[in-house]
This record gives structure tokens, C-alpha cells and sequence, in this order.
């Protein structure tokens, strides 16, 4: 009764949060006083996802789902259901060696926002595959206990699945956040 989803790049956005599990957020450092140094710093530092694939910034999310049967008559009915979410972005962190343009700094600012939001978009499909695993009760037709829990458990990984293959086509669409401004010009 466990579904996993480990997928590239999620952050907390701004304003659209929902409370459903924990996010957190982990930072790397990177330094330097130009683009093309803190570019490096992002190419060799940054997380590495399931496959030793390094990007600047990563979303893992992971939904657990558990529930009880209580037999009812020939039928059984769900009780008890519990979805969890856990997720974790991780991001770099900037931190300037000595004095850096205004320029650059602005760069920054706009680069790890879009990032930012581009890592918080990964982690929404875990939200919403932890909304439709939490509404699949009401979907379920009563049967008898063994059948209940396999189907609840296939239409579970299911809906895992299918935002699993959303998640990875979100990357494939943004090109990992460029198409949506998560480009630091190495100048």
C-alpha cells in the first residue's frame, strides 16, 4: 500500500500552497562573482535525481496510503483511509564572493524564482495524486473485503502512474524550467 514518486525540480510557491503532507525545503551553497562561475557552481554541486542525473534544483514527493475494511453484511466497506505526502525541494543558495553587479543580482533573483516555481510545479502532481487517492472511496463500489482492498490498491498505483508520466512530460514541455525563465546566463 505504498506509492513512490521521486521526479526532478519542485519549491514552494507563493500564494497557491495547499496544505496536504510536509514540504520541505533543503539548500545547497554555490558561490562566485559571475554568471559563468555560479553556472559552474550549479553543474557540480546540484542534486542528483534517482538516475546520477544532476540538475540545479530537485522535487521529490512520495504518497503512502493505508485503510482498514470493515465487513457489511456480503460487502465491505473502507474505513479509516489515510494518504500521506512527504516532499522535499532542494534548491541552491547564493551567496556572493565579494562585490557583484546589480546586474547579476537581478539575474539571480529571477533565475531562482523561476526555478523556484518550476520545482513547486513538480511537487503539485503529488498534491493532486494525494487529493484523488484520498477521493477514490467515493468512486469504489462495495464488494467483498478482498476485492475492496485490491482494487483500492490498483486504482491507487494507477493514479500514482498516471501523474508520475504528467510530472516527467512537465519537464519534457518546460525543458526542465528553461521555457519558464530557470536560466542563468553564463555570460
Amino acid at each position: 500500500m505504498l506509492g513512490l514518486l521521486l521526479a526532478a525540480a519542485p519549491v514552494p510557491g507563493r500564494g497557491e500552497e495547499r496544505a496536504a503532507g510536509e514540504l520541505t525545503v533543503a539548500y545547497y551553497p554555490v558561490g562566485g562573482t559571475t554568471a559563468r562561475q555560479i553556472y559552474r557552481e550549479l553543474e557540480s554541486k546540484g542534486p542528483l535525481d534517482e538516475e546520477g542525473r544532476r540538475y540545479h534544483g530537485l522535487a521529490e514527493w512520495q504518497v503512502d496510503w493505508s485503510f482498514g475494511l470493515m465487513p457489511s453484511g456480503s460487502t465491505c466497506v473502507l474505513t479509516d483511509v489515510q494518504v500521506d505526502l512527504q516532499g522535499k525541494i532542494t534548491l541552491p543558495q547564493w551567496t556572493p564572493e565579494g562585490k557583484v553587479s546589480r546586474g547579476l543580482a537581478d539575474e539571480w533573483a529571477h533565475y531562482i524564482e523561476a526555478l523556484r516555481r518550476h520545482e513547486h510545479g513538480h511537487y503539485m502532481f503529488g498534491v493532486r495524486a494525494a487529493e484523488d487517492i484520498r477521493a477514490l472511496p467515493n468512486s469504489l463500489v462495495p464488494s467483498d473485503c478482498k476485492s475492496m482492498s485490491r482494487r483500492f490498491n490498483s486504482e491507487a498505483t494507477r493514479i500514482l502512474d498516471r501523474y508520475r508520466l504528467m510530472d516527467r512530460m512537465y519537464d519534457e514541455r518546460t525543458a526542465h524550467g528553461e521555457k519558464e525563465g530557470a536560466v542563468l546566463q553564463a555570460k
